[in-house]
């Protein structure tokens, strides 16, 4: 099993999972391994390399002529690639002389063991490679919609979809393709609704500004309205603005209603704000309760 990562490093399965990597030197954007352990890369630059480690060379890879963006060995005798224009070719085992175009136009192509050859193409169509049966017309269109896929061998078939879904071959034409639980890529965006879930379980005034909801004065269309999110702002001399839930705010309107009729506390009248209301306590106090804010 070989592999490549986002910076181009080149690494190998070690059979061990406790330390399961050696990386291998050379850098490539894309790799595939056969059954008989024949590996073929290619670079950012297109240039095709086959694997020569085993045999004790200096440069564990040997330059092979052409220029391919995807590349897919099922053994040394099956290497298939497609280029940047979407041409498909096929090794013919002589290096002077090292490829044969394809009929066809695919992104990405996938050859197995037994000389079985799957591709997609940009368009997320499915084939089937069928050339030694119909040279008119090489390739089977199979229902469904991919964007990469991987074959082992005939029963042995798997891809994914744009949105990462993963489907393995039934053997069945007519039904060919069965979900495979779990995603190829990491769904973004997740983490981050989960960081601002947390994040609203903060005190007040320490929540970013983004998750605070706007004071009445600049709420937006619908606000305030039944069934939809309200605030209020309670101000107080000397203290910081706080933005408070409607339970909140209905606790502290009855809270400063009674006070100031049993004559605990002063009237303060609201500023820059016009009163909906007005109740005279048995001291000739007045609070006023305003929409979205009180004083007292």
């Amino acid at each position: 099993m070989w592999g490549v990562n986002a910076a181009s490093a080149i690494y190998h399965y070690t059979n061990y999972d406790a330390n399961p990597w050696i990386n291998v030197p050379g850098g490539l954007s894309d790799i595939g391994a056969g059954a008989d352990g024949t590996v073929w890369g290619v670079n950012g630059g297109n240039q095709i390399f086959r694997y020569a480690g085993d045999q004790g060379a200096s440069n564990p890879w040997t330059h092979i002529n052409g220029s391919l963006v995807r590349i897919d060995p099922g053994s040394r005798t099956n290497v298939w690639g497609v280029d940047s224009a979407d041409a498909i070719y096929r090794y013919t085992n002589h290096d002077a002389n090292p490829w044969i175009k394809i009929p066809g136009a695919l992104s990405d192509i996938g050859a197995g063991a037994d000389g079985t050859v799957w591709g997609v193409n940009s368009g997320s169509q499915i084939f089937r490679y069928t050339g030694d049966q119909d040279s008119a017309n090489p390739w089977k269109n199979i229902t469904g919609g991919l964007s990469r896929i991987a074959v082992g061998s005939r029963t042995n078939v798997w891809g994914v979809n744009a949105a990462g879904a993963i489907y393995r071959y039934s053997n069945n034409d007519a039904s060919p393709w069965i979900n495979i639980p779990g995603r190829h890529r990491r769904r973004r965006g997740r983490h981050r609704l989960a960081r601002q879930q947390e994040r609203r379980h903060l005190p007040l005034h320490r929540r970013p500004a983004e998750l605070t909801p706007p004071p009445p004065d600049c709420r937006g269309p619908g606000r305030g309205k039944a069934g939809a999110h309200t605030s209020a702002t309670a101000r107080q001399p000397g203290a910081r603005e706080a933005t408070l839930s409607r339970s909140a705010q209905q606790r502290l309107k009855h809270a400063a209603f009674h006070s100031v009729l049993q004559g605990r506390a002063p009237a303060r009248p609201m500023t820059g704000r016009a009163a909906d209301h007005e109740v005279r306590g048995p001291v000739g106090a007045v609070v006023v309760v305003a929409f979205g804010g009180w004083s007292v």
